[in-house]
């Protein structure tokens, strides 16, 4: 197991190309999180969006992941509403005594980060070490390279894992 994982939820695919960035950044381990029924088309999308303003927690799946093998989880997901989505709330909720030190990275369309980060500190029970928002114009710009790349670096020190790049395999005591 690698010290860092990341577990992410992705409608559109934004969030999973930003958090296979930020993987590759780190050689971290990745987990998905997926709606165990459909949220495809209109009706299932407002369903979705709904389910983010009012809170719920629906059914959710997610790959097989060890969180205590882990020093620090990054939880990335889009901002719906000024809010996560529907699935990532509803994996707070569930796995929140078990999260060992995190980290939060939303993709957005416009603004809502803060407010998205709020609420994940609020469902998990505490502050990320690090945050990160990856807007449109970001992944338009460079694709976000330049955000995910400080964005890790900020993941490595919070971690205790220092400075060295991926490739490297070498970790700081």
């Amino acid at each position: 197991m690698r010290p860092v994982l990341i577990v992410y939820y992705s409608l559109s695919g934004n969030t999973r190309a930003a958090a296979e960035k930020l993987r590759d950044e780190l050689d971290a381990d990745m987990a998905e999180i997926r709606y165990t029924r459909s949220r495809g088309g209109v009706l299932g999308i407002l369903k979705a969006v709904w389910e983010a303003l009012s809170g719920a927690t629906p059914e959710i799946e997610t790959d097989p992941h060890d969180l205590s093998a882990h020093k620090l989880v990054v939880l990335a997901t889009p901002v719906w509403a000024a809010r996560p989505a529907a699935p990532m709330h509803a994996y707070l909720v569930r796995h929140a005594s078990a999260l060992p030190a995190l980290a939060f990275l939303c993709t957005l369309g416009g603004s809502g980060a803060e407010g998205t980060f709020r609420r994940m500190a609020g469902a998990s029970g505490r502050s990320a070490v690090a945050t990160q928002s990856l807007s449109d114009a970001d992944r338009k710009a460079d694709g976000g390279r330049q955000k995910i790349a400080r964005f890790a670096e900020e993941i490595r020190h919070a971690a205790g894992l220092g400075a060295s790049s991926p490739d490297s395999g070498a970790e700081a005591s």
